[in-house]
């Protein structure tokens, strides 16, 4: 088992270091859901494969000038047990939509029974489906976790292997999170499918007037399209996962369709607008005197 995770651990080290060679990401999945997917499609997608799921949806305000929405912001699906792995005790998957009823995140969380499921094992199926990831972060001393990262774009990678960064020489710690791009990726994708999804406050960190909101399109752009995996695991010499995270975003369209926003707010036919105040309240019969 050591030497199987060995040599994936080395095989990501090596992909890091000559990405050159290596093929990007193409149309990439989370259970046959993709972002910028209908949101009908997607539920239809998730109802055939299983259909007794339970669903919770979250419901979020869009209010823009006059302009305000309430919709289903985040479906959130306790998926199937008849059809789950019996390595998996749950299986969760959350799809966040825009106000024009896309898909614009999706994320799995998966808590394994214990001592049955293999890391390596889910390494080997993600490299399968989606080739060789372009950033990869194993810890065994202080999270027992380890990290990968696909994405279309390609950037260059940065690799952790013990205590050590690894992109063709030795690293300072210090330097993490500048070297590459993905560390800063994946924290934006929490933004678009954590459980605390805010489309106002998306659309206003784009819009703002301050100049923070170039750059940071600019950042999210850089990340491409992009998937996420964490796997959770035991102690050392264990290996066994305790617990699964994926995140997909396409982070390249992100800006341009929270900024269209408004656009989306028009075209919705739930939207209702504020009637302009035209004359003051009149004076009622029952106002105290005070």
């Amino acid at each position: 088992m050591l030497s199987k995770l060995s040599a994936f651990c080395l095989a990501a080290l090596a992909s890091s270091l000559t990405l050159a060679q290596s093929n990007p990401m193409a149309d990439p999945d989370i259970l046959g859901v993709k972002p910028g997917m209908p949101k009908a499609q997607a539920l239809a997608i998730v109802k055939e494969k299983y259909p007794q799921s339970k669903t919770k949806a979250t419901v979020r305000e869009v209010m823009l000038g006059e302009a305000d929405l309430m919709y289903e912001a985040q479906i959130q699906f306790n998926l199937d047990k008849n059809k789950i792995s019996p390595h998996t005790a749950e299986d969760v998957l959350t799809l966040t939509f825009l106000p024009d009823d896309t898909v614009l995140g999706i994320r799995r969380v998966m808590l394994h029974r214990p001592g049955k499921q293999q890391t390596a094992d889910l390494l080997t199926a993600l490299q399968q489906k989606f080739g060789m990831p372009v950033h990869f972060v194993y810890d065994d001393t202080t999270r027992f976790e380890d990290q990968s990262m696909w994405s279309d774009r390609m950037l260059p990678g940065l690799s952790l292997v013990g205590n050590r960064y690894v992109q063709g020489g030795r690293i300072s710690s210090s330097d993490f999170g500048t070297v590459t791009p993905y560390p800063y990726c994946w924290m934006e994708m929490l933004v678009y499918a954590g459980e605390l999804f805010n489309p106002v406050e998306a659309y206003r960190s784009l819009t703002d007037s301050s100049g923070v909101a170039a750059n940071k399109a600019k950042e999210w752009q850089s990340c491409g399209k992009a998937l996420w995996v964490a796997n959770m695991h035991e102690r050392p010499l264990y290996y066994n996962a305790t617990r699964t995270e994926m995140i997909l975003v396409d982070l390249s369209k992100a800006p341009v369709s929270l900024r269209s926003m408004p656009d989306m707010l028009k075209a919705n036919p739930r939207t209702t607008y504020a009637k302009p105040v035209t004359e003051k309240p009149k004076v009622s019969a029952n106002t105290p005197a005070l």
